[in-house]
């Protein structure tokens, strides 16, 4: 939209819409599915009053939300609901590097046949959850997944968040000790990595499913708590999988985050392990 700025570090959730002349500040974490404005409260009220759309609820919606999101300039609209997790996971606030990898040409079905998003997430994340139950092969699964991502014209990004979404709720970490929570998330990855990577196709995948981790990480201090384990095991999957480069990227932008913000905590979290990938790249220099 035109005149929308999002600052370096900032966590804009996939589902969320930024109306124009929006601004997110540096390190700034909006909600899952919430609509922001810059109209004042008075203004948007007027408008939903105009659209006279009785189904919609729009005006309800922005007396009870109204400038309720301190994080993003102007007014919160809504906050749709969609899930504990936030359906879609997390889209990067920080520079994409390169562009997401698109459906081929003849993978895309005309437009009036494309399922809605939600319906989209909730398939993968049903998938997922049967692979995960039953103990499928990553092969099987990501047979599946493609198969909804073929029919529903949707890019490797897209099957990513739903993906890392439900393999972090699975783990339930919020009924784990601190000192079980690596243990189990590593455990995790080692199974089910091979599987992200089938859908990590290009830098800018990177970026969102490391967006998806961080937007989790803002919700949950289970996953807060050991979040430089969580980017240790998604390095550890394979480089194709998060790349040092995509998470150097998300550190240089999360530095210009405001002390006391969810991304410059999570930065603080990652600092030991930030350190042994800088120190590392700096001995194969070396070598």
């Amino acid at each position: 939209c035109d005149g929308v700025v999002v600052g370096a570090g900032a966590v804009v959730p996939s589902g969320c819409l930024l109306g124009p002349g929006v601004e997110v500040p540096a390190g700034a974490v909006l909600a899952a599915n919430s609509r922001h404005t810059a109209l004042s409260r008075p203004e948007l009220l007027k408008l939903a009053e105009d659209m006279d759309d009785d189904d919609s609820g729009d005006e309800a919606d922005a007396e009870r939300g109204a400038d309720a999101d301190a994080d993003a300039a102007g007014t919160l609209w809504r906050v749709v609901a969609a899930g504990a997790m936030g359906k879609g996971g997390g889209a990067a606030a920080w520079p994409i590097s390169g562009e997401l990898s698109e459906p081929e040409d003849d993978e895309i079905v005309p437009e009036d046949e494309v399922v809605p998003g939600e319906t989209f997430f909730s398939e993968v994340e049903a998938t997922m959850q049967r692979g995960i139950e039953a103990d499928h092969t990553v092969e099987n699964v990501a047979l599946e997944v493609n198969s909804l991502k073929f029919a529903q014209n949707r890019t490797f990004a897209d099957c990513l968040q739903p993906l890392l979404l439900t393999l972090l709720s699975s783990l339930q970490l919020s009924t784990r000790t601190k000192k079980e929570r690596p243990r189990e998330i590593k455990r995790c990855l080692k199974r089910w990595g091979a599987l992200l990577g089938r859908f990590v196709q290009s830098q800018a995948d990177q970026d969102v499913l490391l967006a998806t981790l961080i937007s989790v990480a803002t919700e949950s201090d289970a996953l807060a708590d050991v979040f430089q384990h969580a980017l240790h095991a998604l390095y550890e999957c394979d480089a194709s999988v998060l790349s040092e480069e995509a998470i150097l990227r998300w550190a240089s932008a999360a530095e210009a985050a405001p002390c006391g913000s969810p991304t410059r905590a999570l930065l603080d979290s990652a600092a030991p392990f930030l350190t042994w990938l800088q120190e590392a790249e700096e001995d194969s220099e070396e070598d």
